[in-house]
C-alpha cells in the first residue's frame, strides 16, 4: 500500500510539473510580468519586450488568449464526450436494482485518498481527470437522472455546479451505495477535488453494474450485480 501511495504522489506530482510547463497562460503571464518589470530599464530583458510587444499590447494579446482558455476546454470536453459516448456509453448496461455491497465499500471511502492511492480502476482515474465531463455524465446517465447529452453540456460548460447539484439536490448517491451530500460538503467537494468525487461515483456505478470500463470499451468486471439489495 506504501509503494502505491509513493507512486500516485509520484505521478500526481509529475502531472502537475508538466502541466504547469505547458499550460500557456502561466508562461505568457510570466513573461509579461518579466517585460512589465524591465520597463524601466533600458538594458534589461529587451528580448522579452520584443516578444510581448509594445506598450500593453503584449499583456492585451495575452488576456485575450486567456479568455478563451475555459471555452476551449468545454469545446475539447464536447468534443471527447461524443467519441466516449459511441466507444463506451452506448455499450454500458443501465443501472438495475439497489447498490451491491461493493459499491457501499467504495461510497464509504474519502474519495480524494481513494484517488490517490489507486484503489478506483486506473481507466475510471484517468477518464475523470482527463475527461471529467463525458465521465460524470456517463454515470448521470446510466443511473437515470439525467440523460447522457444534457448531462455532457452541463459538465463542460458548468462543471462544479453540476457536480454540486447532482451529489446535494438528487438520490445519486444513494442509487450508488452512498448518502446525500449536506451542501456545504457538496460546494467543497466539487469545487475543491471534483475529479475525486467523479471517480469515485463511476467506480462505484461498475461496482453496481458488473461490469468495467477500460481503455476502449466494456470489459466484464469482477463485481456481480446480483447481489443487490
Amino acid at each position: 500500500m506504501a509503494a502505491r501511495a509513493t507512486l500516485a504522489v509520484a505521478s500526481f506530482v509529475l502531472f502537475a510539473a508538466v502541466w504547469l510547463l505547458l499550460d500557456s497562460g502561466t508562461v505568457d503571464g510570466f513573461v509579461a510580468q518579466a517585460a512589465g518589470a524591465s520597463e524601466g530599464d533600458g538594458t534589461a530583458l529587451r528580448g522579452v519586450r520584443r516578444l510581448t510587444g509594445s506598450g500593453d499590447s503584449g499583456t492585451t494579446q495575452i488576456r485575450e488568449r486567456n479568455s478563451l482558455g475555459p471555452l476551449a476546454s468545454a469545446v475539447w470536453q464536447l468534443i471527447y464526450g461524443a467519441i466516449y459516448f459511441f466507444v463506451i456509453v452506448k455499450n454500458y448496461p443501465e443501472l438495475q436494482g439497489g447498490p451491491t455491497e461493493k459499491a457501499k465499500e467504495t461510497q464509504s471511502k474519502n474519495e480524494l485518498m481513494a484517488f490517490f492511492t489507486c484503489e478506483n480502476s486506473f481507466v475510471i482515474n484517468l477518464t475523470s481527470c482527463c475527461c471529467p465531463a463525458g465521465r460524470a455524465a456517463h454515470t448521470y446517465d446510466k443511473v437515470g437522472l439525467l440523460p447522457y447529452w444534457p448531462g455532457l453540456c452541463l459538465s463542460a460548460f458548468f462543471p462544479c455546479c453540476t457536480l454540486l447539484y447532482m451529489n446535494a439536490c438528487t438520490d445519486l448517491n444513494e442509487k450508488l451505495g452512498g448518502e446525500k451530500r449536506s451542501i456545504p460538503m457538496a460546494v467543497i467537494c466539487s469545487c475543491l477535488f471534483p475529479c475525486c468525487v467523479i471517480a469515485q461515483d463511476a467506480q462505484a456505478l461498475d461496482d453496481c453494474t458488473g461490469v468495467a470500463v477500460g481503455l476502449c470499451g466494456v470489459e466484464q468486471g469482477d463485481g456481480n450485480s446480483e447481489d443487490s439489495e
